[in-house]
């Protein structure tokens, strides 16, 4: 999810913009509440907005077909599998 295409707005966009493009995308209704909301939190985090910046500026999507990366399986966790956690036993 881009959060710039998300609120409408440029990558240099300040706090007020930011706010401002969450209320206009919540009155129009073209993304989830959701995503809006996730986009917010990404942008007023100053470290967030570094990160999408940079994400936004870079296209990975040429590494990623050539990457063939398929997910991990993991086994279930049974919850008798958690019987270690327990308390001490008592003397």
């Amino acid at each position: 999810m881009n959060p710039y295409k998300v609120l409408n707005i440029d990558q240099n966009a300040g706090d007020q913009e930011i706010l401002k493009a969450v209320a206009l995308a919540m009155r129009e209704r073209k993304y989830p509440v959701k995503e809006i909301a996730e986009a917010r939190m990404k942008l007023m985090d100053p470290v967030s907005k570094a990160v999408e910046n940079f994400i936004c500026v870079m296209d990975v999507s040429p590494f990623l077909k050539d990457l063939n990366v398929k997910p991990v399986s993991r086994p279930a966790v049974a919850s008798s599998d958690l019987n270690y956690i327990g308390t001490p036993e008592q003397g």
